[in-house]
């Protein structure tokens, strides 16, 4: 009796977890299922258009991963508070594209000792490529093969040497080129030989040169070279190489300056001078 009784029992026990089991397993998959076809046909949809809540790409995008886009230069420095924007001056290009070939060898020199944060010096570099250099320095470099400036200055020197309160030729000695190699005296030889233009700085361009002199502290005079940018109040900047400023720097001209001499010189301005001074022109010099 007991075994029969606790039989047919045992057997219904056995039966009914197989019954859940397939529904249970039957319901998974249909969850499954729905779930692919929403995501195929709704959410994925949604991801495609942007058309999911509180979607804000541009504002939610890692500005390093990726797929971010660089910032062009001139949202970099429209970014700094009260710092330089890239701008177009009245009538000038924003960039050396277009630019004389003097001015644009200019600038680009310019912008090289900015890049490289070149030591600003009293003394004269030696070397075009040096980490160091003073205001003459930046002019020479600028010009470099177009203009071979201490040989123009020195041969304009000893033709004529009144110019440059001599009573007569210069010995062509070592130090006679140490004195002729100044800031002073390339500013001589640019009035003579450049444009020397009216002291207005409306009338300055990208790739002029000027000659500064600092209104505090020790009165030096330095020579600069206008750059392509403006800052906030529209003020066109000048890079220069002075040793109050440690380093190369692009500032407004008048923070700290007053303009003594405002030259320009191009590309027909410097033919005229290797004419003059009989200065052939270098291998690869283009102008």
């Amino acid at each position: 009796m007991a075994f029969q009784a606790t039989g047919p029992i045992l057997g219904g026990a056995r039966q009914k977890p197989r019954r859940r089991n397939f529904w249970q397993i039957l319901g998974i998959c249909c969850v499954f299922a729905g779930a692919g076809w929403l995501w195929v046909n709704v959410i994925g949809r949604d991801l495609d258009h942007g058309a999911h809540i509180h979607v804000k790409h541009a504002e939610q995008t890692d500005p390093t991963g990726a797929t971010a886009q660089a910032p062009t230069a001139a949202a970099k420095l429209a970014a700094v508070p009260g710092g330089p924007a890239a701008a177009i001056l009245p009538g000038k290009h924003s960039n050396s594209n277009g630019l004389d070939p003097v001015a644009h060898a200019l600038l680009s020199a310019a912008r090289d000792q900015l890049a490289r944060k070149v030591e600003a010096t009293t003394a004269l570099s030696e070397d075009p490529r040096a980490i160091k250099g003073n205001s003459l320095d930046l002019l020479d470099r600028g010009l470099g093969d177009l203009l071979p400036l201490r040989a123009a200055l020195l041969r304009h020197r000893a033709r004529d040497p009144r110019l440059y309160g001599l009573a007569q030729k210069p010995a062509a000695t070592q130090d006679e080129r140490r004195r002729a190699l100044t800031v002073e005296n390339a500013a001589i030889f640019l009035k003579s030989m450049a444009q020397s233009l009216e002291i207005s700085v409306d009338s300055l361009e990208t790739g002029d040169l000027v000659l500064l002199e600092r209104r505090h502290g020790q009165k030096r005079l330095i020579l600069g070279v206008m750059t392509d940018v403006v800052d906030q109040a529209n003020q066109a900047q000048v890079v220069t190489l002075d040793p109050a400023d440690k380093l190369a720097k692009e500032q407004n001209p008048l923070k700290n300056y007053e303009i003594r001499q405002h030259f320009r010189l191009h590309a027909g301005d410097v033919s005229k001078i290797r004419l003059l001074l009989d200065l052939p022109l270098a291998r690869g010099a283009v102008l």
